[in-house]
């Protein structure tokens, strides 16, 4: 494919997601693939990891979100959803109710320390790849992650071992439902998911990786 004039002063582009890497790498340009990542120390500034909120997510609401919308309305009619973030579209009734102000920075991870299950959905331009900063936020806080399942999202996480997984609006109920009532299972995965995120998924792992890269460009 011929070369966009965007793309035209450009060596080297990464990305996090591998279908934006195919098609970088598509008009002649070398792309690698380099996921998100976490920082450690950030829980060392987290006040409490009380366990207050049973269900939560946090983000924006978009028209780029429509099967998030879906999903979250209906996790928001049947548990107490606490959603915050910024809708950018009229919502339905039950997530109308439950979206509270954006939170940011500590305030954000505050949050996520004290949700038992933290919810995950895929902006829709990620189609089949898992690739967002909330999979290594909420592991590496040490909180339950249930996020929509992917394709590449083995090579990350174990599936249901260090985080849960749904494809389905009632898989997304049932699990709900299922690691809510034990809380056992839900802290063996939780836990399992924060020593992946620490060991492997790390900034000071991706620099690594980045200086290894880029010494073949510099």
């Amino acid at each position: 494919l011929p070369r966009p004039r965007f793309l035209q002063n450009y060596d080297l582009i990464i990305s996090s997601l591998p279908n934006i890497v195919e098609k970088i790498k598509s008009f002649g340009v070398t792309s690698y693939y380099q996921p998100l990542a976490f920082e450690p120390a950030i829980s060392k500034n987290i006040r409490s990891k009380v366990k207050i909120y049973d269900v939560s997510f946090i983000g924006n609401l978009t028209h780029e979100h429509r099967q998030r919308i879906k999903l979250l309305e209906a996790v928001a009619t049947k548990f107490n959803l606490h959603l915050w973030g910024k809708a950018f579209l009229p919502l339905p009734l039950h997530l109308k109710t439950a979206l509270q102000a954006p939170v940011w920075g500590l305030s954000m991870y505050q949050k996520i320390a004290q949700s038992k299950i933290v919810i995950n959905f895929h902006i829709d331009l990620a189609g089949p790849f898992a690739n967002n900063m909330r999979m290594f936020e909420t592991t590496g806080i040490g909180s339950l992650l249930l996020t929509d399942s992917k394709i590449n999202l083995p090579l990350l996480f174990t599936p249901d071992r260090e985080v849960v997984t749904f494809s389905s609006e009632n898989e997304l109920i049932d699990k709900i439902n299922f690691y809510l009532s034990d809380e056992k299972s839900r802290q063996k995965i939780a836990l399992a998911g924060q020593e992946r995120t620490l060991k492997e998924h790390t900034y000071l792992t991706r620099s690594k990786e980045l200086l290894s890269l880029l010494g073949n460009y510099l």
